[in-house]
Formats: C-alpha cells, structure tokens, sequence
C-alpha cells in the first residue's frame, strides 16, 4: 500500500503593486499558501527593496493586521503571525493591501493571480518577474519620489548632486535585477 500523499498546500502566484507610482512598481511571485502574513511582510520587503526600517500593516476589508503593541494606542491590530495566506487568498483575483512606513505611507495592493497544488521541493519564495526599481527609504511618499525621479533624470537640476549624495550615488528607476532578488530569497526556506 502506497503511503499517503503529504498536502503541500497551494502554490499562490501573487503580483504586488506599489500604488501611486507613475509608471507603476511592481512585482509577480510565488508563495506557499502556509506561509504567514508576518513571513510575507518579509518576502514583500526583500521583493520590492525595502529596508524593514518602519512599521507596517496589512488590511482586508476594515480588519488591521501587524505586530500587535501592548505600549500602542491601537488595540485592534491583530497579530499577522496568526494568520495564514490561505486565510486570505482563496480564489483568484483576492486581494490584500499592504502598508510600510507610516509616514511615507507607501501602499501596495496584493492581487492572487493563480493559485495550484505546490509541488514537491518548492520551499522558498520565487520572484518571477517586475518592473522598476522599489523608492529609496525615506523619500517622502509617492510625491517625494516623483521629485527625486525627475531631479536625477536630470544632471543640470539643482537637486541633482542633493540627492545624488543623499541617495549615495545615482538612482536609476528603471533597475530591476531579478536574479539579485531571488539570491536574497533563496535563504527564506518554508517547509509544510
């Protein structure tokens, strides 16, 4: 008698996008379904180039979901390490909105795209493809970025050589490099 087959949960292909940003920011990858909301916080950090500097939450509907303080004023958060993607993530086209730093309030929205049995050895996040570079940390939001973006497209701009040492170097928006993501997410191994 054969032994039973060990349920690997589902194979979700999601697509992340940075809302506000003109052309958009954006990211498609694989998940497990098993995986937590507080895992993903960190898949959509390395995703999308962030520094896990500020606080974050994620919303479906009116319901918060983050690391819940007892210090805070808000005692609505619930806990993201309770909660499973398959939770949330059941059918195509289900959504989730994600927020990271409160005070540049970058949102993106989280859209399943398919959705299939996992197959076996598939234990680590895969990004799959994208499009531009994510914002620097700290920009100022969607507006402040608009303006780092046009001052570094170009050299003659007062701004330029601000930003050019503030940033460290040049910025290029369009630089996505898709096997440096998926080197930083080969290390997130997530076994059923």
């Amino acid at each position: 008698m054969a032994a039973p087959k060990q349920d690997r949960g589902a194979l979700l292909n999601l697509k992340v996008t940075l809302l506000g940003t003109d052309p958009p920011v954006w990211r498609r990858f694989e998940v497990l379904d098993f995986i937590t909301l507080e895992d993903l916080h960190f898949v959509l950090q390395h995703v999308m180039g962030w520094d896990d500097a500020h606080l974050h939450q994620f919303f479906s509907g009116k319901v918060r979901y983050g690391i819940p303080s007892p210090n805070h004023y808000d005692d609505k958060m619930q806990d993201e390490g309770d909660f499973l993607l398959s939770d949330f993530f059941k059918r195509k086209g289900s959504k989730l909105r994600y927020e990271y730093d409160f005070g540049d309030s970058w949102l993106h929205e989280i859209v399943l795209e398919s959705k299939r049995p996992a197959p076996s050895g598939h234990t680590h996040p895969v990004c799959l493809n994208g499009m531009r570079n994510g914002p620097p940390e700290d920009v100022g939001g969607v507006w402040g970025y608009a303006e780092i973006i046009e001052a570094m497209s170009n050299p003659q701009d007062p701004r330029y050589r601000e930003f050019e040492e503030w940033l460290g170097g040049p910025y290029d928006p369009d630089h996505f490099n898709l096997e440096e993501v998926n080197q930083i997410l080969s290390a997130m191994s997530y076994t059923p």
